[in-house]
């Protein structure tokens, strides 16, 4: 992503609106926080001394950074963001009228964008109601590797990977991170990453693909930067999943 700090600054300008002071709706944050960062950015209160401490200005930075990630974040990506943000206002139960003013300005600002990705995870799953196991395994497998290939894998990154095989299946994610967690990655591991992306062109749809594209490659730049072998990822999806 090319602006991750615009990111992380509207989450805690959102935050700080309402003095969230709680545990519950405090802990809810720092999940969606450390979900987007991935564990490779600065913490939450460094951003401290960049925000204001009046309301109308955090509004002010909350409008202004939700304009640039409309044209920074894909569909998805807003869609994602929009229901995290939605989870940090309403974590204390009681959504305040700064919060539901924020919520109606950045609903008007990304509404043209955003989508139901249930509505469409469903829509090109057509008549089944979930992945088979096989193609989840094989889903999970990259996603992992697309974290692991670079770097060692924290526990947020995991997270991350639990959420978006969820969007697949939320029964069998967690039972199948589990297991994708407890694999050793070899020297082998190119040769079974290309094996993953060859099976699913085979077993689902160009439109299945295209969801599971724009995640893949949403792992690949969580962290504003690609590395080489990200890049030999990449290259490789585009290479095996051409009609994309």
């Amino acid at each position: 992503m090319k602006n991750l700090s615009d990111l992380l600054v509207l989450l805690n300008a959102i935050n700080l609106l309402d003095n969230k002071s709680d545990i519950k709706p405090q802990e809810r944050f720092k999940e969606i926080y450390n979900k987007w960062c991935l564990g490779r950015c600065k913490k939450e209160e460094d951003f401290d001394d960049e925000l204001p401490r009046n309301k109308d200005g955090l509004i002010e930075i909350i409008e202004k950074k939700s304009i640039v990630l409309k044209n920074d974040l894909s569909s998805e990506g807003l869609t994602i963001l929009f229901n995290d943000i939605k989870d940090i206002v309403n974590a204390d139960d009681i959504v305040s009228d700064d919060e539901r003013l924020v919520i109606e300005k950045i609903k008007k600002i990304w509404g043209s964008k955003m989508f139901d990705l249930d509505e469409v995870v469903g829509t090109v799953l057509q008549d089944r109601s979930s992945l088979d196991a096989k193609t989840l395994f094989a889903l999970g497998f990259i996603f992992y590797g697309a974290m692991k290939i670079d770097n060692d894998i924290d526990k947020s990154e995991l997270i991350q990977i639990r959420r978006n095989l969820e969007i697949w299946d939320s029964d069998k994610a967690r039972i199948i991170l589990e297991a994708i967690n407890l694999s050793e990655f070899s020297n082998s591991e190119q040769d079974a990453l290309r094996n993953a992306i060859i099976y699913i062109k085979d077993k689902e749809t160009k439109e299945v693909r295209k969801i599971m594209y724009d995640q893949i490659i949403a792992i690949l730049k969580s962290d504003s930067k690609i590395t080489p072998e990200e890049r030999w990822l990449h290259k490789l999806l585009r290479k095996i999943w051409n009609d994309i």
